[in-house]
């Protein structure tokens, strides 16, 4: 028999190889589960993984089939919804690394969101940026990022700063739970931050095509440990852009909202692209307690909502409420859903849940507003679509309410020249918006184009508002504070304002393309088998 460690790579190459050479596209395409299941009903929710060039048939079956039949045996012995910690510590000890199981029944565990191990050490953060929101709550919490921080992520070969790795936004350690969903996937690579002894892992990944969605389930549908979820993606809606992680702890729930996908260059480790990144922690409540959606900040009824939108399964969601939201009052998830929407659910989201955000957070004005927008991915843009960018970062009601703008000399669009992609890094996308009392940032998936925010329209046949939404995105709205604000009457508050809370990725004020060939996507090399776009980046 071989050791664990032989046998976690086996499994790892296994999987790899699983998916690599079924991906019938190059990416993972992800539609969402008919509903809400019990991690124990894998009729809907199993899981894909990664990269290979082999079949899961060209596999030792007669080894695969013992080490089946040896852990389905176990796991009858110990099968429950929730052990005494004790029984469950003693059974991890002896439980089989993960193995790919070619046939006879499968038995899933449910996930435990109050799973106990020993607490993890306070670290303290090591930026300015860290100290100035987080120092205060973490010296009595433990928690990292108590209100939340924008970091960029590393990248291989510059110097550390305010950055910061996968490996450090996951902490797998102590990681009971990670729901990941990314756009783009290099599986093999993710697991391989992950230890699937200790952590169950929910992958929101994009298929739109039943047949891709159950090539994706038979190929995980004998891996305990790993569950599918795919957003819907109805009609028009071609493209699972958004980046989300879940990460449950003992102690805290790590929410995490990257522009990065998940594959090795996004994440700095060829040292030639650099995305950001938002994290918060929330302590766990005490024990047996849960939140009432009711009581959640704007925050966490977004979070709510959108995971409920993409299909997460009852127990993930039920678990996020069994921990304390209270320092989230000052920031504002805003998501993209992908498909079409009617009354409130077009005002929670696209470019009307923008407006929705900003108004929710007190940030609505009718002073002059400045917008600098970073995007790496840009669509066909109108004046109209911009203008309502435009109104939106001014909490205007829309699209009922919509008023003249001009926009001329106030919104500015950074995108990477060809000369400066081959020189340097980058690959973030940031919204930044400026007026004389108050400023924020937009930070995550979204770049700036209708698909990702969004078009807002009268629907002539059913008399009724509508949006309909090409993509699926999710960002995080942060806020400057006030007293940080130096106003001056009649003058927008400079870019400035932004250090400390979220790093501005290009040179202010910037020179004009004045000729300069853009930066093409097409250009990028070909990476991994997963690269290739059919969308946005």
């Amino acid at each position: 028999m071989a050791s664990s460690g032989d046998e976690d790579d086996g499994l790892r190459r296994a999987i790899a190889l699983s998916l690599l050479n079924s991906a019938a596209s190059p990416e993972l395409y992800s539609e969402a589960s008919t509903g809400p299941q019990n991690w124990t009903d894998q009729s809907t929710q199993d899981l894909p993984v990664a990269p290979s060039t082999q079949p899961l048939g060209a596999m030792n079956r007669k080894a695969m089939e013992q080490e089946r039949l040896a852990r389905l045996a176990a796991r009858k012995r110990r099968f429950s919804i929730s052990p005494p910690p004790t029984q469950r510590r003693s059974e991890q000890a002896d439980r089989p690394s993960k193995v790919v199981r070619l046939e006879g029944p499968t038995v899933h565990e449910i996930i435990d969101l109050d799973s106990p191990r020993a607490p993890r050490a306070t670290v303290l953060p090591r930026s300015k940026q860290d100290a100035r929101h987080n120092t205060e709550v973490c010296a009595s919490s433990g928690l990292q990022y108590p209100r939340g921080t924008v970091k960029k992520t590393w990248a291989f070969g510059h110097p550390r700063g305010n950055d910061i790795k996968l490996e450090e936004v996951l902490q797998k350690a102590d990681l009971n739970i990670a729901v990941l969903s990314a756009f783009q996937w290099d599986v093999e690579w993710v697991m391989g931050k992950l230890d699937s002894r200790k952590t169950k892992m929910v992958f929101i990944m994009q298929a739109k095509e039943e047949a891709l969605r159950a090539q994706y389930r038979r190929e995980t549908a004998t891996t305990p440990y790993l569950r599918l979820c795919f957003p819907p993606m109805p009609g028009q809606v071609n493209c699972m852009h958004s980046k989300l992680m879940l990460l449950f702890h003992p102690t805290y729930l790590r929410i995490a909202v990257p522009s990065a996908n998940l594959l090795n260059f996004d994440w700095g480790e060829t040292g030639i692209m650099e995305n950001s990144v938002f994290l918060v922690d929330l302590p766990r409540l005490a024990e047996g307690a849960q939140q009432s959606k009711t009581d959640l900040t704007f925050f966490g009824k977004e979070l709510l909502y959108f995971c409920e939108a993409m299909g997460l399964d009852k127990d993930i969601r039920d678990g996020v409420l069994k921990f304390d939201f209270a320092n989230t009052s000052h920031l504002a998830l805003v998501h993209t859903v992908g498909g079409s929407h009617y009354s409130n659910n077009m005002e929670r989201t696209g470019i009307v849940g923008l407006s929705r955000a900003v108004r929710a957070l007190n940030l609505q004005t009718q002073d002059p507003v400045e917008i600098d927008f970073a995007a790496s991915s840009i669509g066909s843009l109108n004046m109209e679509f911009l203008e309502s960018i435009y109104l939106a970062a001014s909490g205007d009601d829309l699209p009922v309410e919509k008023r003249e703008a001009d926009i001329k000399d106030r919104f500015r669009i950074y995108f990477p020249t060809h000369d400066t992609v081959a020189a340097s890094t980058g690959g973030t996308q940031v919204l930044f918006s400026r007026s004389q009392k108050q400023a924020w940032a937009y930070v995550g998936s979204a770049n700036i184009s209708e698909s990702a925010w969004g078009k807002a329209f009268f629907d002539k046949a059913k008399k009724a508002w509508k949006i309909n939404c090409r993509n699926w995105e999710c960002g995080v709205l942060i806020v400057v504070p006030p007293e940080e604000l130096e106003a001056q009457p009649g003058k927008v508050v400079g870019m400035e304002v932004f250090k400390g809370h979220v790093e501005c990725p290009f040179k202010y004020p910037a020179e004009k393309y004045a000729g300069r060939k853009p930066w093409f996507f097409m250009e990028r090399e070909k990476r991994s088998a997963f690269a290739a776009l059919a969308g946005d980046a």
